[in-house]
């Protein structure tokens, strides 16, 4: 009997272990997140996601980073949830955050329902990056925002910079669905790279978070 206690009794200190290890493991991962917008288990999703879904290839240019856009798999088009994005290095140097500054133009667009609504988007910023709503846009059914990075991205390293809390997409006039566009507006002097981060379009590029392909309407 004395023998069987402590059995129990050591299996207890270990189950009591692994469970009181499970608080500082995930506090560590949520350092990460610095501005979050969400539930909790959808911002749990995003950043676990820090690296693009494929990684980043180098391209053969000394500064490049790519802009890439993903969702978790179960989004529903038109209904609430989250969208990131991340910036990818594909050139073969460090890309530091010096002036100019690097910026990104994310714009909200409407793919179906009422023109010159607008839909309640949040957004999140992370790993050192700033994100500003430029507001919207009514004659063209487009809301704005503005990235500013400020942390270097090493090559072959995605980051996640941004993130979009879209509300339900039900309004008085109609549901609405939207994607959205990616463009690098701030760049640093040596990257003369444009062909891959110019009004990246999340009809084209969006993957799951699994690094499926998306219809990326949201």
């Amino acid at each position: 009997m004395k023998k069987t206690a402590n059995l129990f009794v050591a299996a207890a200190i270990t189950a009591g272990a692994v469970v009181a290890g499970l608080p500082t493991a995930l506090a560590d991962e949520a350092t990460t997140l610095e501005k979050p917008a969400g539930d909790a288990q959808e911002q749990a999703d995003v950043v676990a996601q820090d690296l693009p879904a494929e990684g980043a290839q180098i391209l053969g240019q000394k500064y490049d980073l790519r802009p890439e856009i993903r969702v978790a798999g179960g989004k529903v088009p038109g209904y609430a949830g989250l969208v990131s994005v991340s910036a990818a290095n594909v050139g073969s140097e460090t890309y530091y955050q010096e002036f100019p500054n690097t910026t990104f133009r994310i714009e909200v667009h409407t793919e179906e329902g009422p023109e010159g609504v607008d839909r309640l988007i949040t957004p999140g910023y992370f790993n050192g990056a700033y994100t500003r709503d430029l507001g919207f846009d009514r004659a063209t059914s487009t809301r704005t925002f503005e990235v500013t990075l400020s942390n270097p991205i090493e090559p072959g390293e995605g980051k996640l910079i941004a993130n979009l809390n879209f509300g339900d997409g039900l309004t008085k006039k109609g549901r609405l669905v939207n994607y959205i566009t990616v463009t690098q507006v701030g760049r640093m002097e040596e990257d003369k790279s444009t062909d891959n981060d110019q009004q990246v379009d999340s009809r084209e590029v969006t993957k799951t978070d699994l690094g499926k392909p998306n219809k990326g309407l949201f």
